[in-house]
C-alpha cells in the first residue's frame, strides 16, 4: 500500500470542507444582519410617524416616513432606494412594506443549488403596522 501523499490529500479535502463551512457561516451572518438592519430602520421609520403632525396629508406622511427609513437604514449601512419600500396611510393606520435582496456568494450560492434554490439571491421582508391616531 502507498501512502506517499495521503495527508496532502486529507488536508486538501478537510480545507476545502471548512472553507465551504466558513463562507456559509459568513453568508448567514450578513442576512441576519441585513434582517436585523431592515427591521430596525422600518420600526424606527413608522415610530417617526408618530411624531408627525395629525393633519399632514396621507403622501406627505408616507415620503417623510419612506425618508426616515432610508436615513436610519444608511446609518447602520444598509442600502435601501424608494422603490424597496411601500408605505401606505389611511386612516386608521400606517404600514410599511420593506425588501431588500441580498445575493450570496458563489459557495453559498451552490449549497443553496443543492437545496434547490436556484437564484442565489436570498429576499428579506419587513412589515410594521401602527395605528394612525394621536398619542
Amino acid at each position: 500500500m502507498n501512502t506517499k501523499g495521503q495527508s496532502t490529500i486529507e488536508f486538501v479535502l478537510t480545507l476545502a470542507a471548512f472553507a465551504v463551512i466558513f463562507f456559509s457561516m459568513a453568508d448567514m451572518m450578513k442576512v441576519g444582519y441585513n434582517w436585523l438592519a431592515l427591521q430596525y430602520s422600518s420600526n424606527r421609520g413608522i415610530r417617526s410617524a408618530k411624531m408627525m403632525p395629525t393633519q399632514m396629508d396621507g403622501e406627505e406622511k408616507a415620503t417623510k416616513i419612506r425618508d426616515e427609513i432610508i436615513e436610519e437604514a444608511g446609518k447602520i449601512g444598509l442600502t435601501l432606494t424608494v422603490s424597496d419600500i411601500e408605505v401606505d396611510v389611511i386612516e386608521t393606520q400606517i404600514t410599511v412594506d420593506a425588501s431588500k435582496a441580498i445575493t450570496l456568494n458563489p459557495v453559498s450560492g451552490l449549497i443553496a443549488a443543492l437545496g434547490g434554490d436556484h437564484s442565489g439571491v436570498y429576499n428579506l421582508r419587513s412589515r410594521e403596522v401602527i395605528r394612525n391616531a394621536e398619542l
